[in-house]
């Protein structure tokens, strides 16, 4: 009678390995969407600097504010040029934040900047469903630079705040 090994399991364990890998390869292998030309090298692309194309990751278009009013997507960021608040006294801001976490009072809103200041403000609610809260930055106090915006809300939630980001550039 043949003497059995104790590597048989691991055996079997890296051939089944072996198997599924290849079967996985000779049906396409990872499969990418079909407009996801974004992994694919474009000759015709100019040559973008790892700083710009940082930049140009860290604050995508539909995110950078124009002229008008002011909306930060859950989690989101926003991005405007100093140039855009020398005329004005704050920076109007309306969060997208959900019903059920802004309640129906003002909410307590801090406002921290990568250099340790900091102000304490007030949100309003903003009228309807769905719509978020409204808050005024002083523009004096934003030089260019990043800023978290911290909201307390009322949702059933361990960590009862919502996050944002403003950039100032």
């Amino acid at each position: 009678m043949a003497k059995s090994s104790g590597n048989t399991g691991l055996w079997i364990a890296g051939i089944a390995g072996v198997i599924a890998i290849g079967t996985w390869l000779a049906l396409g292998g990872p499969q990418r969407a079909p407009d996801d030309s974004s992994a694919l090298p474009d000759s015709t692309a100019p040559a973008v600097s790892p700083a710009a194309a940082v930049e140009q990751a860290a604050t995508p278009p539909e995110l950078t504010a124009k002229s008008g009013q002011h909306r930060i997507a859950a989690g989101g960021r926003l991005a405007i040029d100093r140039a855009d608040l020398e005329n004005e006294a704050a920076l109007a801001v309306d969060l997208e934040l959900a019903d059920d976490a802004r309640g129906t009072g003002e909410r307590t809103v801090r406002v921290v900047s990568t250099d340790g200041r900091r102000i304490d403000l007030t949100a309003t609610p903003l009228p309807g469903t769905g719509t978020g809260v409204h808050l005024n930055i002083d523009a004096g106090f934003l030089t260019p630079g990043r800023y978290l915006v911290e909201i307390d809300t009322v949702d059933d939630h361990p960590l009862k705040i919502r996050r944002y980001v403003v950039e100032i550039r």
